[in-house]
């Protein structure tokens, strides 16, 4: 779902998975036909827009414009365009220059929520959280040997004649940090090596996200952001000392007026989204060393 405050208009998106095809219902002055609109819609309304194999993650519309987010074959996509009415209960979207990939707008990973401003500058939120191993985001499966990430990305993006340009990216780690283990431990007699890891060292947190998932509040100069993600400590055998996991969940205060982060708040109680390990494990076992959970201290 979407408001759009200029238009007083609550925006509801869904597609078919058979034929790509987005679909939207637009509920007018909602706080007064929301309950009515919607026991009398059956479905959705078309809007003559599909692409084959692609499964949508978010939109966003001020006026006639939108934005709209899809994934297809492992790569996800921002796309811009107009709508125009066809009559009450179809849409028309009149695409506005080409799609771009997120490795095209210079980050990578999904994009999970998108937000227009009064200003009209667009606000899109990038997650890259998982590893090399798997395809399945937020899992960590056989991750010995191999590149884990836990980064994401605020992208400022103004639209323009030929469709839209990133003007200004936030909290996104590119370069890549190894995380070593200690004493050559080993798990049912294998070696545990070394992770190449593209997460926020400890050190810089209040300057990354680790995986940028919904907007949760929106001011005309704010945005609070749900930031999940996860950071990782190796086994230390000469300590005896087991690795673990360490999953963050937070809100980012991202302060629009110098586009930079601004506060963070740390969670106990609420996870935004899960992060899996060999499963459902936090922790990172090996010959000789305990599951203490205060045996290992975040790097």
């Amino acid at each position: 779902m979407y408001f759009d405050d200029s238009t007083d208009s609550l925006w509801i998106g869904g597609y078919d998975s058979s034929t790509g095809e987005l679909k939207l219902l637009q509920i007018t002055e909602p706080s007064t036909n929301f309950i009515s609109t919607i026991s009398s819609a059956t479905s959705l309304y078309s809007t003559q827009f599909s692409v084959s194999g692609a499964s949508y993650t978010a939109f966003a519309v001020q006026g006639s414009d939108i934005y709209f987010a899809y994934t297809k074959n492992g790569s996800s996509y921002l796309q811009r365009g107009t709508i125009t009415n066809i009559d009450d209960s179809n849409f028309f979207i009149d695409i506005k220059g080409a799609a771009q990939s997120t490795e095209q707008m210079g980050v990578s990973g999904t994009i999970n929520d998108i937000a227009i401003l009064y200003d009209g500058y667009v606000y899109a939120l990038v997650s890259n959280v998982g590893n090399s191993a798997e395809g399945t985001d937020d899992t960590f499966y056989n991750f010995h040997d191999c590149k884990v990430y836990s980064r994401g990305a605020l992208l400022k993006i103004a639209g323009t004649d030929y469709g839209f340009e990133v003007e200004n990216t936030l909290g996104w780690t590119n370069s890549e940090r190894t995380i070593n283990s200690i004493g050559n431990p080993e798990s049912a007699g294998s070696p545990i090596g070394s992770l190449e890891a593209y997460i926020p060292a400890l050190k810089e947190n209040n300057q990354k996200f680790y995986g940028p998932r919904r907007f949760v509040a929106i001011k005309p100069k704010e945005l609070a952001i749900a930031d999940c993600g996860a950071n990782f400590v190796l086994p230390n055998k000469t300590a005896g000392k087991s690795g673990k996991l360490f999953a963050h969940n937070r809100v980012v205060n991202v302060n629009l007026y110098n586009f930079a982060i601004d506060s963070i708040v740390d969670l106990e109680n609420i996870k935004f989204s899960n992060v899996c390990l060999s499963g459902n494990s936090m922790y990172i076992s090996a010959e000789g060393c305990n599951t203490d959970p205060d045996a290992s201290d975040e790097e």
